[in-house]
Formats: C-alpha cells, structure tokens, sequence
C-alpha cells in the first residue's frame, strides 16, 4: 500500500482512548493515518519510517471534526485527535504473515506496517492480533 493522500475510514475493534497533540509545522495529517510524535519538536506528524518519531496512535480529525485532515501551522495553533490502545485494521506488507500475529510489527508509512525486520528504523507501531488476506490488525 501507499502513504494516505485523503482522509480514510480505519476501522477498529471495539473503544479506544483518545487524546489531541498539536500538529507540526506543515505536517498534514490525514483522519484514519498512523501519526507519530517527531521527538525532536514534540509536535504530531504522519507516521513514516524515520528516525525521531513514536507512535501516538491513528488520527481521528481535529477535536470535534473528526473525518477531517489537519495541518499544522508554524503558531502550532492546530490540533488532531488521536486514538489508541485498541485494535485497528491496517494495510501490510507483503512480509507480514501469519507467523507475526503476537508479534510487534512497523510503520512503512501513514497507512501500512510490516516486520520490524523489513523497515529500516524498526518504529514500532503495535502487536499484530490478526493477519488476513487484506490486512492486518494491530493493537496500538
């Protein structure tokens, strides 16, 4: 699969926690996209396979507007809601099989995760609960 370049639906397995971060300079920020703290400004980014980056969990869309992208601006005056601790369908790789479920798998990009042996920075995403022939769900 590909990074996200509209906003998409991502479905999840039952309720999950959320919290809003502000969204970095730039940074556009998909609803449905892995997003990840850039460590280095502390600001939300999407998610991509790159060093000073965690995990925060999956956009929702700016508090009270969920469905909708956000992008962060240099005043840092804008927010996406994100959630996290529950399990969430994702696109894989190809590398991911079944073998991985209970595993930890990695982010490709905003939309897409896989082993941590096949991505070069290994930012872990979550544990891989089920692999089916469409995609994977991950507990963030």
């Amino acid at each position: 699969m590909t990074a996200l370049s509209a906003n998409a639906v991502r479905r999840v397995r039952g309720s999950s926690k959320r919290h809003a971060y502000v969204v970095g300079t730039g940074a556009v920020i998909y609803s449905g996209a892995l997003v990840a703290v850039n460590t280095a400004t502390g600001r939300a980014v999407p998610a991509t396979d790159a060093t000073a980056r965690k995990i925060l969990g999956v956009a929702l869309g700016a508090p009270g507007y969920h469905g909708e992208s956000v992008t962060g601006t240099a005043s840092g005056g804008e927010e996406v809601e994100v959630a996290f601790d529950a399990p969430f369908f994702f696109a894989d790789a190809a590398a991911l099989t079944e073998a991985y479920t209970g595993s930890n798998c990695a982010v490709v990009d905003d939309n897409t995760v896989t082993t941590g042996s096949d991505s070069t920075n290994s930012l872990l995403v979550g544990e891989v609960m089920e692999v089916t022939s469409t995609g994977s769900w991950v507990h963030v």
